[in-house]
């Protein structure tokens, strides 16, 4: 009877679990629920009801369940290790660090033990660097202090709300209020003198605001950072908190200001209120620090300026030549500047500003005043303020917003304030800018890259680079603009677009004037489409029609047997934007099905070549073919089954043009896993950014990373485009031997030696992952394992692994790897040459590394390998546990697919690290064969039985596969080393005896 009940939970189990990876929760639950009202008690329910709960994102209920569980049994390792991920994931690091400590007191697994004495050491390590991080937090906040100084004269109502305000919303401790009166006709005096919390200046005449704020700045703490603050200003909860936060945010950071209702230089933001109690209620909800929230600045309106008080040392006091006042901020915000430090506008804080209390009353004079000011700052920078700092919000609104990184050039850029504007709202654009004015380019170099000079300094930047040009210098003359746009096109990207900015003059005339630029830019045979835009004026070019001075790309696409694969990646390749381009198809089909399809496609595109091989030449031999057809300068091969982004050849060009002295031998990019539906798969070890942003690398450093991790970092030949003429020896050929399996790494390793490479960080390529791919056989693994073996051995000729501990490092790989497989095909039906060859490499790589005789300390270089162990721990984790089971299994059935992750690999880490092996490696295993890799899953199952061959699941499996394929009595004497056998098992024996029969 027990052990019936036995099976039974086993049985049950079984089926909610599958429920669960189905994603099936009501099922699940459903299910659950009738296991618990015939089991009562029993722990595993609580596991299992958590689990769902977390799926489900129902942490709160999770947290619940799994205590429950634990009043029950409060030394259950998968309850405590289930409640401590979950906190863990809450970012409850305390308490996760508790349910860790007790299922590492309570558990008798070792390899568990050690993974639980990871994750403790992990959590204690991030706790320590918080509480030290906090602390100085703590300690910096508390030795922060602000003089607010604010100018007074008359208006003696504003003043009360103002500094009432200050004393209302600003931490006490947190600031001295230094107020300067200049000479207040009205009762403003009075008042003042009748405050205690205050440091007063009282002016007999007016000094004007420049004069009367340095007064103000001379006596305040020396210690204390400056806050200017005109006195028509409410403010609100939390703002010198917030400002103060960003304001330390960084050290580069100078100066900071606020948002407001009434202020210029797009310092406002749109909101209604109807009484001071509706504005304090909106600051209260809108005044939360968040710094995405935060935007650099050329220049900052001084109504509300937080500056640093090394900043002020450093530049010095306000300039008082602009006396009584206006320009005076422009003028410190460029000097802030010129000394390297930013200007932020805090969008995160908002204060209210009444606008002009002092000076609106005198229209007249304060425009007069204006114009002043204005000239008196051309006479000291010898540029006009408005135009250094000037914003145009329409040329902004003109870009797309766009996901992928994009080139913009600015010509009569001024001071960069539009580039700056772009930055904010497409922080990923790369800028760059041409302006005559020398002195209206002040610290830009972090956000633009800005050539002072005339239009030909545009001839410094590559062709094809620009997704767009924006020309703000006026042209009256329609003739002069378009010789402009004749010596811009080439710098333009192919369907990249013109903004131009158009004179009033042009405007008044334009209609005569938009006709005639039409008609040259048609004679150009690049017009595509022109209108205009307000002030604006938009061009874009023809792709099609600008390829004449681009050289030629082939694309290679080797076909053999895939007409529904094949048609997708031949539209990918037809669909890229860079124009000139051939694509050369070597059919090596053993039917006709892939010729009928490319039929279709060579009468409309010319630039189609397609050959049918007589005979079957192979893999090797028909990319040889392609190549020796090729009349590009350039090659990208396209397997028949991957798919090109249609910015790929286009992004890749821009590198190899640009390079004058032919130092780049190839360029590469990130890449991304689709199964056969096309669907992207979840970011794998093998996909992994290298870099985060494009990089230029040397080769022989980037070739030394691929050969001492044996990590193909570098892609398939689907993703590298490269020169022909570089490619010395045949494709798949390095240092004389042709490989068997590393055929796309020994070319890249024939371009590396001879100079740079260059990694795209953007997805430009697509690997397919599907069923009738054989990239994990047993000959292919040895194939792999003596082109590893070979590069290693060969490395130092072409100027590799030079440096002795690089070699240690290969070295050690190689010969675990190497050892690895060979250990693994033995009792293999293999090809006995190839097997004595593999000795005689191992015998060699062992007599090598007797030069090298001390063991190998982990290099920093060994990073991302170590990533990947832990990555791919992490995902048996998350499948043992059944959190996000089906996404996990994908990702590492994808890896062992593609060849990022071996079976030896997986197997080894399941064994050291898991608790349920057997379980796991059937799991996997399974999921191979449902996808048609019955030999992967036979080798994973063996592996399982080596483990345990009492394990009633793995005899199932092992003994059914191996009677589908035809080896019955091995399958027989698997099911007689179960001693127990239940009726599946039983109906199979029979099964297989009946046949046998």
């Amino acid at each position: 009877m027990t052990q019936n009940m036995d099976y039974f939970k086993q049985e049950i189990k079984k089926n909610i679990n599958i429920l669960m990876n189905g994603n099936r929760l009501e099922k699940a639950k459903q299910l659950l629920k009738q296991y618990e009202e015939i089991v009562q008690n029993d722990v595993e329910i609580y596991s299992m009801n958590g689990i769902i709960a977390m799926l489900e994102q129902r942490n709160d209920d999770a947290q619940t369940i799994f205590t429950n569980g634990l009043k029950i049994d409060n030394q259950n390792v998968d309850l405590l290790y289930n409640l401590g991920y979950l906190y863990d994931s809450i970012d409850q690091k305390d308490k996760a660090l508790n349910c860790y400590k007790q299922a590492l007191q309570y558990s008798q697994d070792e390899e568990l033990r050690k993974d639980l004495q990871n994750l403790v050491m992990d959590i204690e390590h991030q706790t320590d660097e918080r509480k030290t991080a906090k602390n100085d937090l703590i300690v910096e906040k508390n030795a922060r202090k602000a003089s607010i100084v604010v100018l007074t004269y008359n208006n003696l109502e504003y003043t009360k709300l103002c500094i009432e305000s200050i004393r209302a919303y600003t931490d006490p401790g947190t600031y001295e209020m230094i107020v300067v009166d200049n000479a207040s006709k009205d009762d403003t005096v009075s008042w003042l003198k009748e405050q205690t919390d205050i440091k007063l200046i009282l002016n007999s005449e007016n000094q004007g605001f420049p004069k009367g704020c340095n007064q103000g700045i001379e006596i305040a703490d020396q210690d204390n950072d400056i806050l200017l603050l005109n006195n028509d200003t409410i403010v609100t909860p939390r703002w010198l908190e917030n400002l103060n936060t960003c304001l330390y945010s960084s050290e580069t950071i100078g100066a900071v200001g606020s948002v407001t209702n009434s202020c210029s230089n797009y310092q406002t933001i749109p909101v209604r209120y109807n009484n001071l109690d509706e504005m304090f209620t909106f600051a209260q909800n809108y005044n939360i620090s968040d710094p995405t929230k935060w935007e650099e600045r050329l220049r900052l309106v001084g109504y509300c300026m937080l500056i640093k008080r090394k900043v002020v040392n450093e530049i010095g006091l306000l300039d008082e030549i602009f006396t009584p006042g206006n320009f005076e901020d422009d003028d410190y915000s460029l000097r802030i500047r010129q000394a390297e430090y930013r200007l932020i506008l805090c969008k995160d804080t908002f204060i209210h500003h009444f606008g002009s209390a002092s000076f609106g009353k005198e229209a007249n004079k304060y425009n007069a005043l204006l114009v002043k000011n204005r000239e008196k700052f051309m006479n000291k920078w010898g540029v006009d303020p408005l135009y250094i700092a000037e914003v145009r919000r329409d040329i902004t609104a003109a870009i797309e917003l766009q996901q992928d990184e994009i080139n913009i050039l600015q010509i009569g850029c001024f001071g960069g304030g539009t580039l700056l504007d772009i930055k904010n709202q497409i922080p990923h654009a790369k800028l760059y800018g041409i302006e005559m004015a020398k002195q209206a380019v002040y610290y830009t170099g972090h956000f633009a890259d800005i050539h002072v000079g005339g239009l030909s300094e545009i001839k410094n930047f590559s062709k094809r680079f620009f997704n767009y040009i924006v020309i703000t210098i006026h042209y009256e003359n329609a003739n002069d603009l378009i010789k402009v746009l004749e010596a811009i096109k080439p710098y333009l990207m192919l369907e990249g677009e013109i903004i131009l900015n158009l004179s009033d003059h042009f405007i008044s005339n334009s209609n005569l004037y938009i006709d005639k630029i039409g008609n040259a830019l048609k004679d150009m045979k690049v017009w595509v489409d022109l209108k205009s835009e307000g002030r604006l004026l938009k061009i874009k070019y023809n792709k099609r029609d600008i390829h004449d001075d681009l050289p030629l790309v082939s694309i290679l696409i080797p076909a053999y047997n895939r007409p529904e694969y094949l048609q997708l990646a031949l539209e990918s390749a037809l669909n890229q934007t860079y124009s000139n381009v051939e694509i050369v198809i070597c059919d090596d089909s053993t039917n006709d099905e892939v010729e009928k399809r490319v039929n279709g496609y060579i009468s409309i595109h010319k630039n189609i070549r397609y050959y049918r091989n007589e005979k079957n030449l192979g893999q090797f031999d028909n990319d040889l073919k392609l190549f020796e057809l090729a009349s590009g300068e350039y090659v990208n091969y396209l397997m028949d089954d991957d798919l090109f982004e249609p910015m790929k050849i286009e992004r890749m060009m821009q590198y190899f043009i640009a390079d004058k002295k032919k130092e780049i031998k190839l360029v590469t990019s990130q890449r991304q896993l689709i199964d056969e539906n096309g669907n992207i798969l979840p970011e794998s070890m093998l996909t992994q950014k290298i870099f985060k942003e494009d990089t230029i690398i040397d080769g022989h450093q980037l070739g030394n990373f691929v050969m001492m991790h044996n990590f193909n970092c570098l892609g398939e030949p689907t993703t590298v485009l490269f020169r022909k003429e570089d490619l010395i020896e045949p494709f798949g050929t390095f240092n004389g031997r042709r490989y068997g399996c590393n055929v796309d790494q020994a070319a890249w390793f024939t371009l590396l030696a001879k100079g740079k490479a260059v990694y795209i960080a953007d997805t430009l390529s697509y690997f397919r992952i599907h069923s009738q791919q054989q990239l994990q056989t047993p000959k292919m693994k040895l194939l792999g394992a003596l082109d590893y073996a070979h590069e290693i051995l060969t490395a130092y000729q072409k100027g590799f692994l030079q440096k002795k501990e690089d070699c240690k490092v290969a070295l050690e790989n190689c010969i675990s790897y190497v050892s690895a497989v060979f250990k693994e095909i033995q009792g293999q039906d293999m090809d006995r040459g190839l097997v004595l060859e593999l000795q005689e490499s191992i015998h060699l790589l062992n007599k090598m590394s007797e030069n090298y005789s001390c063991k190998i300390e982990e290099k920093q270089t060994n990073i991302l390998s170590n990533n990947l162990d832990r990555k791919l721990k992490f995902l048996l984790r998350r499948i043992e546990n059944n959190i996000e089971y089906d996404q996990s299994l994908a990702e590492i059935i994808g890896q062992i697919s593609s060849g990022s992750i071996y079976i030896v690999d997986l197997i080894e880490n399941i064994r050291k690290n898991m608790i349920h092996k057997e379980k796991l490696l059937n799991t996997i295993a399974l999921e191979f064969y449902k996808r048609g890799g019955q030999d992967a899953a036979l080798e994973i199952l063996m592996k399982s039985y080596e483990l345990n061959p009492k394990d009633y699941d793995t005899a199932y499996n092992l003994a059914y596969i191996t009677y589908k394929l035809g080896e019955t009595e091995t399958a027989i004497t698997i099911l007689d080393g179960i001693q127990q056998k239940d009726s599946d098992m039983i109906s199979l024996m029979e099964e297989i005896m009946g046949e046998k029969r």
